[in-house]
C-alpha cells in the first residue's frame, strides 16, 4: 500500500494545518470526506509498505469509526465512514494515489520536486516584516 506525507488543512482552514504522516490513499479519501476536498494538501508519496487490506480497514475504523459524527441523511441507515466511502462485501481499500485520482503525483518530476521543497529552508523575506539578525557589516550608518 503507497504511504504518503500530507498536509490536514483542519475544518479546511488554512490557519489550522496538521501534518501526517504515512497516510494511505484509502485515509485521503476519508480525511477529504470529513474536512472537505480542499482540506488534503501538499500531498508526498513516500514508499510503498506491505500493509494488507484488513488490518488497514481496522486500523482506518479504530481512529475515525468511533468518533465519528457521520450521520446518515433523513431516510437511509446510519452507517459508518468506512461502510460510507468503501461499500460492498468485500473490504477493498485503494492501495495506490492512481486509484483515488491521483496518479499525477506519482510521476517521478512530482515526487522529486517535494522532496526537494522538503529538504530545503525557508527563505525569509525581511520586506515581509519577519525579525532578521544583521551583522555588523550589513548595518547601515
Amino acid at each position: 500500500m503507497q504511504l504518503c506525507n500530507l498536509t490536514l488543512r483542519h475544518d479546511g482552514s488554512m490557519l489550522n494545518t496538521i501534518p501526517i504522516t504515512d497516510a494511505t490513499p484509502a485515509e485521503i479519501l476519508i480525511l477529504q470526506s470529513i474536512h472537505g476536498s480542499d482540506a488534503v494538501v501538499d500531498i508526498r508519496p513516500t514508499r510503498m509498505a506491505r500493509t494488507r487490506q484488513d488490518e488497514e480497514w481496522q486500523r482506518l475504523a479504530d481512529k475515525y469509526d468511533k468518533g465519528s459524527s457521520f450521520t446518515a441523511a433523513p431516510g437511509e441507515e446510519a452507517k459508518s465512514v468506512m461502510r460510507s466511502l468503501f461499500p460492498g462485501a468485500v473490504k477493498k481499500l485503494p492501495v495506490s494515489l492512481k486509484e483515488i485520482g491521483m496518479g499525477h503525483l506519482m510521476s517521478p518530476a512530482s515526487i522529486a520536486a517535494a522532496e526537494a521543497s522538503a529538504a530545503s529552508p525557508p527563505v525569509v523575506d525581511p520586506a515581509e516584516g519577519d525579525d532578521v539578525d544583521i551583522t555588523p557589516d550589513e548595518e547601515e550608518g
